[in-house]
């Protein structure tokens, strides 16, 4: 019964310090190391302050949050990341008064899944039959070279499994020309194209837009190796990332609101 007892010294008001220095605001309350302070918020009509974080998936529905939850006294600051692909709206921001800042709805820009397919094998290098399967998979994306001409290449690197690459030479109309020996000794060479243009959403939501993939080729032992490179990336990506800033300022309803990059 004595443990329930809390001693009568430490609830008493001396114990409670407020401190304003300076015209700071702040408040502790000083209790041994076996106490806790607890606070009783849960059981107020309602909280102190609102303590919101949601994600959405789309700026409209950002867009929406904002002009549904602001307050006209206090116009919404918004904090815009292109290198994490993240719009976040503050909308209890620094007044008169200084904020906890803790109602933050954001944004956050999602790869489609087309895009996120290329994405992944970006820069890494592939065998011969994994770059085939990958192109078989991938082809209703690619509108330059062809479709026809995007399964001859998966059929030729069907084909070309157990032949020995010699060399390459680029052509005139930017081509590869390779050169190989078959087991019979037999010469033979393929070309392949250095480049293939897609055509996909970067973000969900976004319309489809022209992307440009390189190809890269290496004989490496006698077997070709490759890679597939997504042309100005981190630009794409950006450019991609603005229309979504854009989208996000189209819709929201909110005098006032102050937009702003963060570094």
């Amino acid at each position: 019964m004595e443990n329930n007892i809390i001693p009568r010294p430490w609830i008493a008001k001396e114990n409670i310090h407020l401190t304003d220095a300076e015209g700071g605001k702040g408040a502790f309350v000083v209790v041994p190391d076996d106490m806790t302070v607890h606070s009783l918020e849960d059981f107020q009509p309602s909280p102190n302050r609102i303590v919101e974080d949601p994600t959405f998936r789309t700026t409209k529905s950002l867009a929406d949050y904002v002009s549904r939850f602001h307050s006209p006294d206090n116009p919404p600051v918004v904090f815009s990341n292109p290198d994490t692909a993240i719009i976040t709206a503050v909308l209890d921001y620094h007044s008169d008064a200084p904020s906890h800042c803790t109602h933050r709805p954001r944004f956050r820009a999602g790869y489609t899944p087309a895009f996120s397919a290329w994405v992944k094998i970006n820069g890494s290098a592939m065998s011969q039959v994994s770059a085939g399967e990958f192109l078989e998979e991938r082809a209703t994306d690619v509108i330059s070279p062809d479709a026809a001409s995007i399964m001859d290449m998966v059929m030729s690197f069907d084909a070309l499994k157990k032949v020995t690459f010699r060399q390459s030479t680029r052509l005139t109309d930017g081509n590869r020309q390779f050169t190989y020996n078959e087991e019979n000794e037999v010469r033979g060479n393929v070309t392949l194209p250095e480049a293939i243009k897609l055509l996909l959403p970067i973000y969900e939501g976004q319309k489809p837009e022209s992307v440009e993939v390189r190809i890269r080729y290496r004989i490496e032992d006698g077997s070709l190796r490759f890679s597939f490179r997504i042309h100005n990336f981190e630009d794409l990506k950006r450019t991609a990332f603005s229309k979504c800033e854009d989208e996000f300022l189209a819709a929201v309803k909110a005098k006032d609101l102050l937009f702003t990059h963060e570094v």
